[in-house]
């Protein structure tokens, strides 16, 4: 019997060659980074609230999240939110402390008349969420300071960023592509009219002295050469003076400013000198 003829899979298919391997592109995961801050933090706080791994203080409905705030938070569920931004942040920048996010959660404080100052956040409300992130092993203390995502919060958090894609969301950008930057809007030109040969040519504007005068003169104004008379051209001093006697001129007090200048000073008598008065001499100690 002849051997069988070799079957077409060991060949490689029709013609005995074998197909080139093309590797599939693996799509990065998604992460929290990837999703809107609002969006996250929203749905974590619901995910807190509905396994009830945190139950919030008794004082929350009473307590200010910071001196700088006139009101307690409206929010009935305010301290889920401040436990899912806090752990978010963690995620984002690891090794923070509630000094960092004092400064983070702080605002403007307004002190009436005086100007507003910037003040920290309540570092016992801060404390408190960490501690309950602590107790259900979503974040864990660091010797040097500060905190850390232990590997469960971690997983959390990125099943969190998976579900809000999931809801309908979306990621703010494509993981793993570069989101292209929109088109820069057309600038609109104007279009421009004709110039109509018949149209009279339009009047210059007076740029000279001369034609500014010669346009006054026109127009039937005085320029402020010919208000000053010829004798005081050229000399500012007697404009100045001619100037202040028309002023005072009109009146009864410019008439006797008048006549007090025109009348000349009359010179007054001198006094006769005073006699010397004669000392007389002490007479002298035997």
């Amino acid at each position: 019997m002849s051997a069988p003829a070799p079957s077409k899979i060991a060949a490689g298919g029709k013609g005995g060659k074998r197909k080139s391997f093309r590797p599939f592109r693996i799509q990065r995961a998604l992460g929290v980074k990837d999703v809107a801050a609002r969006d996250f933090i929203i749905t974590y706080a619901k995910h807190l609230k509905r396994t009830r791994k945190i139950i919030p203080p008794v004082w929350s409905e009473i307590v200010k999240t910071g001196k700088h705030k006139e009101l307690p938070p409206n929010d009935p569920d305010w301290f889920y939110i401040r436990c899912a931004a806090i752990a978010r942040r963690i995620y984002i920048s690891p090794h923070v402390g509630v000094g960092t996010f004092k400064r983070a959660f702080g605002g403007s404080y307004r002190r009436g008349t005086q100007p507003n100052v910037y003040t920290t956040a309540s570092g016992a409300v801060i404390h408190r969420a960490l501690k309950a992130l602590e107790k259900i092993r979503v974040v864990k203390k660091l010797r040097t300071g500060g905190r850390k995502l232990t590997g469960l919060g971690q997983r959390d958090l990125d099943f969190i960023a998976y579900q809000v894609v999931r809801e309908g969301h979306g990621p703010t950008k494509p993981a793993g592509m570069r989101v292209p930057a929109p088109p820069r809007p057309k600038k609109v030109v104007k279009e421009r009219k004709p110039k109509d040969p018949n149209a009279p040519p339009k009047e210059r504007k007076p740029k000279t002295k001369e034609e500014i005068a010669a346009l006054k003169k026109k127009k039937g104004r005085k320029s402020s050469k010919d208000q000053v008379p010829s004798s005081y051209k050229g000399d500012s001093k007697q404009m100045k003076q001619a100037a202040f006697k028309k002023r005072k001129a009109p009146g009864k007090e410019g008439d006797a400013a008048a006549k007090k200048a025109s009348k000349p000073k009359e010179a007054k008598p001198k006094a006769e000198p005073k006699p010397k008065k004669e000392r007389k001499e002490a007479p002298k100690k035997a």
